[in-house]
This record gives structure tokens, sequence and C-alpha cells, in this order.
């Protein structure tokens, strides 16, 4: 997982230096569902360490696939991470923090359904009875 983010990383590196292209997306075509459902069942690891590689991995995907990512999977990969939100860990915490802002700035999602997804899974993973 770690040389996949690697990689991942690469190909940021690439897309910030490809100024030239009119929406700033580096051009793969290939068929990411295979990535989609490793990370998915990554995400559900119990051990720290490899879901916030998982956690790397959706931030990379995010910035590089901005809007062109579906928004059904990228719903899916929102409410694993918001599930995440509930460690006590800063590790955990600073990588989710960094991955949200990554969907959020790349448009993966709309603000709306960002924000209503975000606040209520961390609400119910949270139990509060004050949050509705």
């Amino acid at each position: 997982m770690e040389s996949f983010n690697q990689e991942l990383s690469k190909l940021v590196q690439k897309q910030s230096n490809l100024a030239d292209d009119e929406d700033g997306i580096v051009k793969l075509n290939k068929d990411y569902s295979q990535i989609f459902n490793i990370v998915m069942h990554i995400l559900e690891d119990p051990n720290m360490l490899v879901f916030i590689e998982a956690i790397k991995a959706i931030e990379y995907l995010a910035i590089l696939l901005k809007q062109t990512i579906k928004q059904a999977k990228m719903k899916q990969f929102l409410k694993l991470l918001a599930d995440k939100y509930k460690e006590t860990k800063t590790a955990v915490l600073t990588s989710l923090e960094t991955c949200f802002d990554a969907i959020f700035e790349n448009r993966c999602l709309p603000a709306t359904q960002f924000f209503d997804l975000l606040i209520n899974n961390i609400a119910s993973s949270h139990k509060n009875p004050r949050v509705k």
C-alpha cells in the first residue's frame, strides 16, 4: 500500500506541474474499480497504519480524479472515513482532515452532499443525542 501511495503521489506531483492542461486532471484511461474495491476493504482493516495508508490513497485519488470520480463511490468512501473519525489517535485524525480537505477542494462531491454526509455519519458514529 505504501508503494502504491508513492506512485499516486508521483502522479499528484505530475498533475500539479501540468499547467497547460485545461482542467488540470492527469489523463489516465484506466478502470479504477479494482483500486476502489481494494481501498474500500483496507479502510475496514482494524490496523491503524493500514487504514491510514488507505486514507492517503483516497486523498490522492481525490486530487487526481477531481470531479470525474463517481459520486456514488465517493459517498461510500466518505461514509467509511466518517466512521473512522471516532478514533482518538492524532495520526488518524490528521490524515482524515487532510483527506476531507482534498475531497472538498477538488469538488469530488457537491458541497451540500459532502457536508450532509459528514455531519450525519459523524453524528451517528458518536451517538450523541444532542446532535441531530
